[in-house]
C-alpha cells in the first residue's frame, strides 16, 4: 500500500480494517473506516482518522507519530450506523507517543492554512 513520502504526502482511504506491521512511515491523511491495528516500527506524519469501528491499536517500536489523531465510533460490529456516537477505543503499547505537529498536519491537508485548533488533549502517564 502506498503511504506517501515526506516530499509528496498523500490521501490514503481504507474502507474497512487496516492491519500494518513492519518498518514503515506514512505521510499525509490516512482515513480508516474500520479498525486500525499497527505493529512493529510503524509511524505517521500528518493526520489519522479512524471513523467507523472506532478502534485504534498500536503495539510497536520506536517510530514516531507526528500528527493529529481522531478516533470515532460511528458503527456497530455489523457496520451499521449507530444512532449516537459510541465509545472509541485507543490501545497504545510501545513507541514514542503521539506528537501534535501542525506542520505535518498542514502538509497532510494540502498545505492549506486551515484553522486547525487543539480543542482538548490528554496526557497518559507512562508506567
Amino acid at each position: 500500500m502506498p503511504l506517501g513520502t515526506a516530499a509528496a504526502p498523500q490521501i490514503t482511504v481504507v474502507n474497512g480494517d487496516l492491519n500494518m506491521s513492519g518498518n514503515s512511515t506514512g505521510y499525509g491523511l490516512l482515513v480508516v473506516t474500520g479498525n486500525l491495528n499497527l505493529a512493529g516500527t510503524v509511524g505517521w506524519r500528518g493526520v489519522i482518522l479512524v471513523i467507523g469501528q472506532g478502534n485504534f491499536t498500536y503495539g510497536g517500536g520506536n517510530n514516531e507519530f507526528d500528527e493529529a489523531l481522531f478516533v470515532a465510533k460511528t458503527q456497530d460490529a455489523s457496520r451499521v450506523e449507530l444512532p449516537t456516537l459510541g465509545a472509541p477505543s485507543v490501545n497504545w503499547d510501545g513507541g514514542d507517543g503521539i506528537h501534535y505537529d501542525h506542520c505535518w498536519i498542514n502538509s497532510a491537508l494540502g498545505g492549506a492554512s486551515l484553522p486547525v485548533k487543539v480543542l482538548s488533549f490528554r496526557e497518559v502517564r507512562d508506567f
